[in-house]
């Protein structure tokens, strides 16, 4: 088990489009998924879903109108994807329940809200105004409501603010920031000599990354979040005999610490010939040489999860090849050597835990095979070595986001945050943790109030007052949720810091009464550390561990009762917070994990014993006291 101790606004809902229970993300499809790869069909007429290690693919929308590009929610539980099934190419998202959720106008200019829970667009078939759309219930905000176009919305990493460019009063490109509700658009850039645009913002929310022309050459600048301390990263290199039309593909490293960037150029082609990609420290200094490469097909840079290395497509339009090359420009490796008989590779996508790679490989390359004469394969290669496997016939791979049972809340709103869901509930300073209550397989939000001793628990994972409420303990204790007993439920029980007791109960209180005396209770611990709960053993019982925050030492019991720890190791830094689950080995036993809320990621260990994180991502929602469970949620 799971466990953790002024703009005016204009609002449309637009219409919601059934399709086949076959091609959901419903529930009963997620969990079976998670290590899955989308793609467009070879005859582009369908997204499908395969797992990345092969087998018969899941069709997705099964429509007859052509559906393609799919383009997962950064959470992982829906797809945004093109389809002509109204009569014109639309943005539509598929999600749980089986249903293609909000049908955007045309266009081309969109991004996914960090959290998942929303798209910003910008509608291309007539004045460009930012939408923002709900992807859950279909409204729609027009925030710009023709008082400015928009180009190239960007969100940042708490999802609540949205970056964009568009024309200042003195006639040059500015980039603008404006809340995800609306209201007035700030000028970040105003009174810039020059156009500025491309903005991205960093993982940490600090800065915003973006061109210029400033200068009088192009630039790459970083500002302060609020438009402040603007500063040079780099300038574009001399221009070749191709002409350096200017920096773009602005894309931060997970951590923040670095930039990775193009230089394009134009070898009189109409279409372009491509970009030399960089890689600059946060700081500025001196810009590291990637590689040569195209602009086609998706061929921006693409960091691994782990920020150390980049994925990109190399050689122009003759002869498109991914590489995986260190941030350092080191280490380069050619995947197209990976397939025999392949002309090309393309559509780098990194696996979540970033060992692996899918790649499209088409037959043959350059302008002629835009699309390619033949229809190109799906990949995956271990990049620890080995020769590429066969996935699937198909276009552009997206692997499958991370999609651990995690989620978080922020204490000081009272705010939750579980997969694509969000809701208050609770009061601020209210202690979180989730749990079974109701025997339904399905953890929801517990709290308790540490003045007062109250227990407050919700059965489902929505808005609203608690289900059941009663009271336990002392001030100050710690409540604790696990399934002590193998009974499929979970009930509260509590440690008490000041004497280094646990509380066990097996049974929940209810009508606003007293719980009684625990049915058994032990010593262990120090009164600094903070507890965990967790089923070490395997054996369906949970027992109890302790996190010492400012060393990172874990340890724990398999049994409940006082006793010298069965277990013990340090995992993590000073600060992080704990939580323990069944991460990925999915054998009945739970192992650590910790959010660093100093860089925003989550680290997960797979096994009871001291080492590395065997995989980690960047939180991008809302919080930092992390808690974990089976949400239901899909």
């Amino acid at each position: 088990m799971f466990r953790s101790t002024a703009v005016a606004a204009c609002l449309v809902t637009l219409a919601w489009v059934a399709i086949p229970a076959e091609t959901s993300l419903a529930d009963e499809v997620a969990p079976d998924a998670l290590d899955s790869i989308a793609f467009t069909s070879d005859d582009g007429t369908d997204v499908l879903l395969v797992d990345a290690d092969g087998g018969a693919p899941m069709n997705l929308t099964a429509h007859p109108a052509l559906d393609r590009s799919p383009v997962w929610s950064p959470i992982g539980s829906r797809i945004a994807f093109v389809s002509d099934r109204d009569g014109a190419e639309t943005l539509y998202v598929l999600g749980p329940g089986g249903v293609v959720a909000i049908a955007l106008s045309n266009n081309l200019d969109w991004s996914w809200s960090p959290d998942g829970e929303a798209i910003a667009w910008v509608n291309r078939t007539g004045w460009a105004d930012l939408w923002v759309t709900d992807v859950t219930s279909g409204a729609s905000s027009n925030l710009t409501n023709g008082a400015m176009e928009v180009w190239r919305p960007s969100w940042s990493p708490d999802s609540r603010r949205i970056v964009f460019e568009s024309i200042g009063d003195a006639g040059f490109f500015d980039v603008f920031v404006m809340s995800r509700g609306g209201g007035d658009a700030t000028n970040l850039t105003g009174g810039s000599p020059g156009n500025d645009g491309d903005p991205v913002w960093s993982p940490d929310g600090a800065l915003i990354a973006f061109t210029t022309q400033r200068d009088g050459v192009s630039a790459i600048y970083v500002m302060n979040a609020d438009g402040g301390n603007p500063r040079r990263l780099v300038t574009a290199p001399e221009s070749d005999a191709c002409g350096t039309v200017g920096l773009g593909s602005l894309a931060w490293s997970p951590d923040g610490s670095q930039l990775a960037y193009g230089a394009h150029f134009v070898c009189g082609s109409p279409v372009g010939h491509g970009a030399d990609y960089y890689v600059v420290g946060r700081s500025g200094g001196a810009a590291t040489f990637l590689a040569s490469g195209s602009t086609f097909r998706g061929a921006g840079p693409r960091w691994s999860p782990d920020g150390t290395r980049l994925a990109l497509v190399d050689g122009g339009l003759s002869h498109e090849n991914v590489i995986v090359v260190e941030s350092d420009g080191s280490d380069r490796m050619s995947l197209t050597d990976s397939v025999d008989g392949a002309g090309c590779t393309s559509s780098p996508s990194w696996a979540p835990d970033g060992s692996r790679l899918a790649f499209a490989a088409p037959s043959a390359c350059g302008l002629q095979a835009i699309p390619p004469p033949e229809p190109p394969d799906i990949y995956v290669i271990d990049l620890a070595g080995g020769a590429a496997a066969w996935v699937a016939a198909g276009h552009g791979p997206a692997w499958r986001p991370p999609v651990a049972n995690v989620g978080m809340v922020d204490r000081a709103r009272g705010l939750w945050q579980l997969r694509g869901s969000r809701f208050y509930y609770g009061n601020p300073g209210d202690f979180p943790f989730v749990g079974d209550w109701d025997c339904d397989g399905i953890d929801t939000p517990g709290l308790y109030r540490q003045s007062d001793g109250y227990v407050y628990l919700r059965n489902t994972n929505t808005q609203g007052n608690a289900d059941t409420r009663f009271f336990f303990g002392n001030p100050g204790d710690i409540p604790l949720a696990g399934d002590f007993d193998n009974d499929g439920c979970d009930s509260v029980s509590l440690y008490r810091p000041s004497q280094q007791r646990f509380y066990i109960m097996n049974e929940l209180g209810s009508e606003d009464g007293g719980l009684g005396a625990a049915d058994y209770s032990f010593l262990f611990g120090n009164p600094a550390d903070q507890p965990v709960v967790g089923d070490w053993d395997g054996d369906g019982v949970d027992e109890v561990g302790l996190h010492r925050s400012s060393s990172g030492y874990f340890y724990f019991r398999d049994t409940l009762d006082t006793g010298t720890a069965d277990g013990h190791f340090y995992f993590g830094n000073p600060a992080d917070r704990f939580i323990a689950g069944d991460w990925g080995m999915v054998d009945g036993r739970d192992t650590p994990a910790v959010f660093r809320p100093s860089n925003g990621t989550m680290y997960f260990r797979h096994t009871l014993t001291q080492g590395d994180a065997d995989y980690q991502f960047v939180w991008t929602g809302i919080g930092t006291s992390p808690v974990a469970g089976e949400f239901g949620l899909g």
